[in-house]
Order: C-alpha cells, then sequence, then structure tokens
C-alpha cells in the first residue's frame, strides 16, 4: 500500500472527517427542529387566542349621542 501525498492513509482522512461531518448533520437537524417549533409558537400567537380585546374610543360626537346625556 502506498501513502498518499500528505502522509496519512485514506482510511485515516475518512475517520477524521467522519465525525465533523456526522456532528454537522445532527446539528442541521437539531436547528431545523428548533426553528419548526418556533414557527408553531409564532403560529399561535398571530392566531389570536392570546390577544388583548381592544377598546376603540369613539368619537366625542357619537359619544354623546349613544350615552344620551342631558345638560
Amino acid at each position: 500500500m502506498e501513502p498518499s501525498s500528505f502522509g496519512l492513509d485514506s482510511e485515516v482522512l475518512i475517520g477524521l472527517v467522519a465525525l465533523p461531518v456526522l456532528a454537522g448533520m445532527v446539528g442541521v437537524r437539531a436547528l431545523a427542529e428548533g426553528l419548526r417549533e418556533l414557527g408553531s409558537l409564532s403560529e399561535e400567537i398571530f392566531r389570536g387566542d392570546r390577544l388583548p380585546i381592544l377598546e376603540f374610543n369613539l368619537p366625542t360626537a357619537e359619544r354623546s349621542s349613544d350615552t344620551n346625556y342631558t345638560d
């Protein structure tokens, strides 16, 4: 068996490269799962179930006619 130009066997190089590749694949999977979870949480926020009910202030002309104030 003839050594490579780096002085390392090709099996050793494959072994050294395999661990970072596998770690990257696991990291990408975890990142994808986290982004999916973030997406479902943002859906819940924008669905409107947890938003407060807003009270709109009526203009003074409409407010006085609605309450039937007498002077």
